[in-house]
């Protein structure tokens, strides 16, 4: 395993934990519940985003597909 892959390793791990915490966080704020899977796949597309961001990744389609 390459350098680059363990920061992609470590960057999205944590993602298990935050996504479910976030659309927890919604729903307690008055998202409907029938929302919380758009809402799910929305903050992992964005932090993954920002994930790739902060590595230095170029932002691409297919990056945020992968």
């Amino acid at each position: 395993m390459t350098i680059p892959d363990a920061f992609e390793l470590a960057a999205g791990v944590p993602l298990v934990a935050i996504i479910p915490a976030l659309v927890e966080l919604a729903k307690r704020q008055g998202l409907p519940v029938r929302y919380a899977g758009l809402a799910a796949m929305l903050c992992g597309i964005g932090l993954l985003a920002l994930a790739g961001i902060a590595l230095g990744e170029p932002f691409e389609a297919g990056t945020v597909a992968r």
